[in-house]
């Protein structure tokens, strides 16, 4: 996860430098970044509609920059709004679109 001691990072700079630090750390201590996944941390809409601008940002810069798998927690993005199913739908399609690799979801939640 792109989070540090001061929480979730509120911009791509800042997460990607989570990332950075992450990735050194293993490459260090030669851990290999195959089985590493990064979550860029998506917040929700409900909060500000820039929230999955962000999060695609880190998606594809993560990638990039890093060559590691991503994921996401798909609900999150959702989180205390109506229409949740659809919004995640909806969501899910994008990321998949920029190459995300996993996600955390709910498995009882209905048809993507």
């Amino acid at each position: 996860m792109t989070i540090d001691y001061n929480g979730i990072p509120k911009t791509v700079d800042n997460r990607l430098a989570s990332a950075g630090r992450l990735v050194g750390i293993l490459d260090k201590n030669s851990v290999s970044l195959e089985k590493l996944y990064i979550e860029p941390q998506v917040l929700s809409i409900a909060v500000s509609s820039n929230n999955t601008v962000t999060f695609y940002q880190g998606l594809t810069e993560i990638k990039e920059q890093y060559g590691a798998k991503t994921m996401s927690g798909l609900c999150n993005v959702s989180h205390s709004l109506h229409q949740r199913r659809l919004i995640n739908r909806y969501f899910w399609a994008n990321s998949m679109n920029l190459g995300v690799d996993a996600a955390i979801l709910d498995p009882l939640g209905g048809r993507l």
